[in-house]
């Protein structure tokens, strides 16, 4: 009997701290240039969705572009690096583009930048709201390569199913 409830027990805590992960912790796959060389396309990242972020981490932001919403194949998620935050100074590189009050980034807003000069970000949309950071990267993944996923051969060089 004791070792039964030490198994539900067990159980019990591997759910819940299951549960507990699924809302903390999720995978985003970097897409396009913007964060190459760091992070080429297809680079998988585990992120922790948290409110803290610090200026230099790859953030995980949700995407504002004009892909229709209904598009499949649209990433709902921006991979960038977090350049600036509120009171910090405004970044040469956007000081054109964005308004600023003293030289500084306002509150509830944060400056994102590609790691590539070609990334669209802040120096095009200007500030991010904060709340559309959705979280910080923590560790890098695998990086998925189509290429490497090959089809089954059998032993006369055929590719795919047998028909």
């Amino acid at each position: 009997m004791a070792v039964l409830r030490g198994v539900a027990t067990v159980l019990a805590l591997l759910a819940v701290s299951t549960v507990v992960a699924r809302r903390r912790l999720m995978v985003v796959t970097a897409f396009g240039s913007s964060m190459e060389p760091t992070f080429p396309t297809g680079t998988r990242l585990l992120v922790l969705r948290t409110g803290r972020v610090r200026r230099g981490d790859v953030v995980v932001l949700l995407h504002q572009d004009e892909r229709p919403r209904d598009d499949p194949f649209a990433s709902h998620y921006l991979v960038k690096r977090l350049a600036a935050l509120p009171g910090d100074d405004v970044p040469t590189s956007v000081a054109t583009i964005v308004e600023s009050q003293d030289g500084r980034v306002p509150a509830g807003r944060a400056v994102v930048l590609g790691d590539s000069e070609h990334s669209t970000d802040s120096r095009s949309w200007g500030y991010v709201p904060l709340g559309d950071i959705v979280g910080r990267s923590i560790r890098r993944l695998e990086r998925l390569d189509p290429d490497a996923i090959l089809p089954a051969q059998d032993g006369q060089g055929a590719v795919g199913p047998e028909v």
